[in-house]
């Protein structure tokens, strides 16, 4: 006879009756732990993790950051860009991406609730260029994430936002409004 569960039998679940557990921890599809929140202001650099949870990349977040430090980096980044992309001119800008991605200077780097991050190697800053020529696509256009810092110096990151139904339907209702507007134009004139 257990007289400890006879004297206090509200510290023990009755016969046949469970215990309430918590519910178990479901994340937001929009919580992105790689990446702090739009819109952040900071100049503490960030710290991108591979697969295996080693720090690999250093950066200066540059994504909705107005912090003046590293709004002149972002902008300094531009200006590579551009002063790189008017030299390869020549070549149109899916193609420089592509020759890119075939040799390894534009890579994959993760995936994850907000969209894909992908690097771009030090020294190549016309694919920046080639990248903000695209049109955009279903649920956005590609961003500059960052720019390295320390270990990861020279490097661009980039951002392509995830594909997303809702923003998809958004954008089909604006695109209707938008040639009913331009339908109503044509009328009036």
């Amino acid at each position: 006879m257990n007289l400890h569960y006879e004297r206090y039998p509200y510290e023990y679940p009755a016969q046949g009756q469970q215990l309430h557990a918590r519910p178990a921890y479901r994340p937001d599809p929009g919580d992105d732990i790689r990446i702090p929140a739009s819109n952040t202001t900071t100049e503490v650099p960030i710290t991108l993790f591979s697969s295996d949870r080693y720090a690999t990349h250093i950066l200066d977040l540059t994504l909705g950051n107005t912090h003046p430090q590293v709004a002149l980096r972002a902008q300094d980044a531009y200006e590579r860009a551009a002063a790189q992309r008017r030299k390869k001119s020549h070549l149109p800008a899916d193609r420089i991406v592509e020759i890119a991605v075939e040799n390894k200077l534009f890579c994959h780097f993760s995936d994850g609730p907000r969209g894909e991050i992908w690097v771009i190697l030090a020294g190549r800053e016309d694919i920046l260029a080639a990248l903000e020529e695209f049109p955009d696509f279903t649920g956005g256009r590609w961003h500059l994430l960052g720019v390295g810092r320390g270990g990861s110096e020279g490097l661009l990151y980039m951002l392509r936002p995830r594909y997303d139904r809702a923003m998809m339907e958004i954008e089909d209702e604006d695109n209707q409004m938008m040639s009913k507007g331009e339908k109503m134009a044509e009328l009036e004139e």
